[in-house]
Formats: structure tokens, sequence, C-alpha cells
């Protein structure tokens, strides 16, 4: 966790990602939110992470993300004083960029999507390394 991200390849989670876009990403039901929990609070992998980074975890926003080439998505801004995990679920054949210790950068968005802040890769790059992740079989 010392780079700002772990990521881990789950065929399981790539196969549920899939069927969850296949039926629209209906969040706002009932369906949604068991999904969103299954993958979060009855994960041990990301409740061992909340229970040995917070005191007290909760739900806070779900949201589906499409590419955007060459932006980075966060969901606070510099002086936010709240701490957060965003927990990524990925389809089979994804590739995600996450840039080392970039949750350590004091960056600015440059605008907003989606209830998340954009960030410019170029922003980025300047303090944190990038790093490519393929999830041939998807996963978090």
């Amino acid at each position: 966790m010392a780079d700002g991200f772990i990521a881990v390849e789950d065929t399981a989670k790539g196969s549920e990602a899939e069927e969850f876009a296949r039926k629209g990403f209906p969040i706002p039901t009932v369906e949604g939110i068991e999904f969103c929990k299954a993958h979060t609070f009855d994960d041990p992998r990301i409740t061992g992470i909340l229970e040995s980074s917070f005191e007290w975890s909760g739900l806070g926003m779900f949201t589906v993300l499409h590419p955007f080439p060459g932006c980075a998505h966060n969901f606070f801004i510099e002086k936010s004083t709240l701490q957060g995990l965003m927990v990524q679920i990925w389809s089979r054949g994804s590739q995600a960029i996450y840039f080392k210790k970039s949750h350590q950068l004091r960056i600015q968005p440059s605008s907003v999507h989606d209830g998340m802040f954009e960030v410019p890769h170029q922003q980025l790059a300047k303090g944190s390394d990038p790093v490519t992740i393929d999830l041939k079989e998807g996963g978090l």
C-alpha cells in the first residue's frame, strides 16, 4: 500500500463485473447495492485493508468510470481532511495506469466528471511514476 495502490487479478471479479455491465450497471437498485457491498465489505481482502487503515468505514459513492485517456480519477481535492479508499472492479481485458505515491502529491483537478475529479497524467507525472497493470482476467 506504500505506493498508493494494490492490484489483484481475479477471474471471478472480472466475470462478475462483465455480468453487471451487461445489466447496464444498475447501481441505484437493490441488486446494485448488493453488488457493491459484495465487492467491498464482503471481501476479506478489502475489509482487511479498511480495518487496518481506518477507525470506521462506510460506502460512499459508486459510479461507473469509462476510459478517459490522459486523465486519472480522484475523489478528493487538496484541502480535504477526509481519507478514503477507492475500490475499482475491473472486467477481463482491462488495463489500468496507476501513479506510484500520487496519493502524497498536492494536485489540482482539471475538471469534474461523474462526481470524480480528473487530473491530467502530465500533472501526476511531475512527482510520480506511472505503472501500467494488465488485468487479463479482471480483478481489483
